[in-house]
């Protein structure tokens, strides 16, 4: 990098984010992902980030053309753009898929709800099955003769 490409290198990274209305934390990102180029120069106690200002009011003139104002009030968000309706539209689908999105996951802990209702269902039939049997020896038992009782009663004498 030549002499004269390091003096075009002015910019701090808060003054780019000024510039930009973003945060500091949004340039060093950018910076990151190599959106913006940067060096580094010596500083009073260390190295300091320095940023074309050529590089940052070229970003600007594009982030105003192609970003719309954007107003956010108690009720509404107001987008004042030629787009606007594009927006809108858009708007308007994530609020749908936010609100299926939700519906859905009622649905699924309805689910499961019943799927543990089904399981709590399936053990108590299992129980009822088992009495069922032991109920009905006692009634076999029980429809026996009192000689045929009595003839097992007395074998088990035996």
């Amino acid at each position: 990098m030549s002499a004269n490409d390091v003096t075009n290198y002015r910019l701090t990274v808060k003054q780019a984010a000024e510039i930009l209305n973003v945060s500091v934390r949004t340039i060093r990102r950018w910076i990151k992902n190599e959106k913006l180029s940067s060096i580094r120069v010596p500083g009073k106690k260390r190295q300091e980030i320095r940023l074309s200002e050529k590089e940052v009011l070229s970003l600007k003139s594009d982030r105003e053309v192609t970003s719309p104002d954007i107003e956010v009030t108690e009720d509404d968000i107001v987008i004042h753009d030629d787009r606007s309706t594009e927006f809108r539209e858009l708007l308007n689908r994530y609020e749908s898929l936010v609100f299926q999105l939700g519906q859905l996951q009622s649905q699924i802990v309805r689910m499961k709800e019943l799927e543990a209702e089904a399981q709590s269902l399936r053990e108590r039939e299992k129980l009822l099955e088992e009495e069922n049997k032991r109920l009905k020896g006692k009634l076999e038992k029980a429809k026996r003769s009192w000689w045929e009782r009595l003839k097992l009663w007395w074998r088990r004498e035996d």
